[in-house]
């Protein structure tokens, strides 16, 4: 289970949100599963269907959650107009798997649809998320 302080969920529904028209993307750090810090990354594509964590700033943020001895818990993106479930570029792309995929789904931007999941080896598992009170 994948657990979210809701003011971390809802910082990450905005980042989707102030992307608009284009796909964003950030890293999720904490410990066990729960989620401390939201490291918004810039999408180097730029692009409404696909992005590509800026090289530097991903290998910097890994570097400082080491550093605060954070684990990196999950990397996070939006799908502007998309479904909520990864894509088959998500999936083909996924080189960590014991990293967690979040995706947020803006296809209704008033309701916007936030999964998470493990994709390993080309399957997909669902993973619950668990919002905790600010």
């Amino acid at each position: 289970m994948l657990r979210i302080p809701e003011k971390i969920y809802n910082e990450i529904i905005t980042h989707a949100r102030e992307g608009l028209p284009f796909e964003v993307c950030g890293i999720l750090g904490g410990i066990a599963g729960r989620i401390s810090t939201v490291n918004r990354i810039s999408n180097a594509d730029a692009g409404a269907e696909h992005f590509t964590m800026d090289p530097e700033q991903q290998v910097d943020v890994m570097e400082k959650l080491e550093s605060r001895g954070f684990e990196l818990i999950a990397f996070y993106h939006s799908h502007p107009k998309g479904p909520d479930n990864p894509s088959a570029e998500d999936i083909r792309l996924a080189f960590y798997p014991e990293v967690l995929s979040v995706i947020v789904s803006l296809a209704d931007p008033a309701k916007p649809i936030v999964k998470s999941f493990r994709i390993a080896n080309g399957q997909v598992e669902p993973v619950a998320i668990q919002i905790l009170p600010a």
